[in-house]
């Protein structure tokens, strides 16, 4: 998907702080330690933390399904968690929020948004580094090395306060 050892090693880096910005906005500090899980995930891997990643994946995957919306606004994984639903980037920022309330680093979590090749459509999904380049998706529970991801094109990746344009 994106290639080489560092997925965005071929791109200029660009520093716009948009996730950084959306995050600020959205309280993410606020949002991580209070997110109010009712049953915290069971993890059944012995070799975290990659075996993590993919345990919380499926168990945040189990609890939000998408549901397209007519007006694109992000929102808090909390508002997703409780109402049960969201768009891609609602679920993504879920998704992210757990991974770091259950220790993965929110340098290893980027956001991605690409083009989806097949359904002819942009898209949101994560790309995270647990030991190896992993795609997180809200199409499914599967956590899937980068390798076998060969239908988005990347239009943009957020970390932090770091943008990646393509």
């Amino acid at each position: 998907l994106l290639g080489d050892d560092h997925p965005f090693a071929a791109s200029g880096e660009v520093l716009f702080g948009d996730l950084g910005l959306a995050l600020h906005r959205l309280g993410e500090e606020v949002w991580i330690e209070g997110l109010a899980v009712k049953d915290e995930p069971v993890f059944i891997s012995d070799n975290p933390p990659s075996g993590a990643v993919c345990d919380i994946n499926k168990w945040a995957h189990n609890r939000v399904t998408y549901r397209s919306e007519l007006v694109d606004e992000w929102s808090p994984p909390q508002v997703t968690l409780d109402r049960g639903y969201g768009d891609c980037e609602d679920t993504a920022l879920f998704k992210r929020a757990v991974l770091i309330r259950y220790g993965t680093a929110s340098e290893r979590i980027f956001f991605l948004l690409v083009h989806d090749i097949l359904a002819r459509q942009d898209h949101a999904v994560l790309l995270v580094d647990d030991g190896g380049w992993k795609i997180i998706d809200i199409c499914n529970a599967l956590t899937l090395p980068i390798a076998q991801v060969q239908d988005y094109k990347p239009l943009e990746v957020m970390q932090g306060d770091r943008r990646w344009a393509y």
